[in-house]
């Protein structure tokens, strides 16, 4: 099992607005991949949900800026799905759900 590192991912199991916006993230992790004698790399998919009050547009931004500030490696970021909240027959927030993958670092 692979532990997660980043205080980010320890503060959003824990429920915590990120840099006090309006932006949520969940970490969902997976892993993927196989360690060889080869040199073949293991990569870690998790999936973010970045959620804005302007549009799926700037929920994505936030899930970017989040990955590429508390994680190392990234090799895609790709969106699964884009929905969003409504409140009494209006959008509330736009939400954007991305998985992210990046390579796993090993210590000696």
């Amino acid at each position: 099992k692979l532990e997660e590192n980043t205080e980010s991912v320890r503060r959003q199991r824990a429920g915590l607005d990120l840099n006090g916006s309006n932006t949520r993230v969940i970490a969902i992790p997976r892993i993927q991949g196989l360690t060889g004698r080869h040199g073949m790399s293991v990569v870690k998919l998790i999936e973010l949900v970045g959620e804005s009050p302007v549009g799926w547009e700037d929920a994505m931004k936030q899930v970017i800026d989040e990955a590429q500030q508390t994680l190392r490696g990234i090799t895609r970021i790709g969106v699964i799905e884009q929905d969003v909240r409504m409140i009494n027959d209006r959008i509330d927030v736009w939400r954007v759900r991305a998985r992210v993958s990046f390579r796993v670092e090993r210590t000696a």
